[in-house]
């Protein structure tokens, strides 16, 4: 499992822990495969509803809930014609930090993990908190 399914597989629990509804979790999801190493993507409105299948309402509506639970923060951006696609960021740390609203992955008994860096962990999320905390504990600023 890589540290990007191991991302994947925090955003699909929390989405289930928060009950979401199918639109909710499509339009994360649909965010997720747009960021940067920032966690930043900027996909119109238009974009996002046609990748997730869901209607551009629907997917306002959507953002609006991600937002009122921290799952993202929206950015409003301007060109000098005007307004543009907003700056959406994934609070990642939302996910990775200890909160009881987030379940907890669990390690498969079976056995260790082996890791990218050829080393063993106890699981996947062990390896990437490892990882982050190389980078000072933060991913992003």
């Amino acid at each position: 499992m890589t540290p990007l399914s191991v991302i994947n597989e925090l955003l699909r629990q929390s989405a289930e822990s928060n009950n979401l509804s199918g639109i909710d979790k499509a339009t994360l999801m649909t965010l997720f495969s747009y960021v940067n190493r920032d966690f930043e993507c900027f996909p119109s409105i238009k974009t996002l509803s046609q990748n997730s299948g869901f209607s551009e309402s629907s997917t306002k509506r959507a953002i609006k809930k991600l937002e009122e639970l921290n799952f993202i923060t929206k950015k409003r951006r301007y060109s000098s014609s005007g307004p543009t696609s907003n700056l959406y960021k994934i609070n990642i740390l939302l996910l990775l930090n200890d909160n009881p609203r987030k379940p907890k992955i669990k390690a498969t008994p079976t056995s260790s993990f082996l890791a990218q860096d050829g080393n063993y962990y106890s699981s996947p999320i062990e390896f990437y908190k490892t990882r982050v905390s190389d980078f000072g504990g933060q991913i992003h600023a």
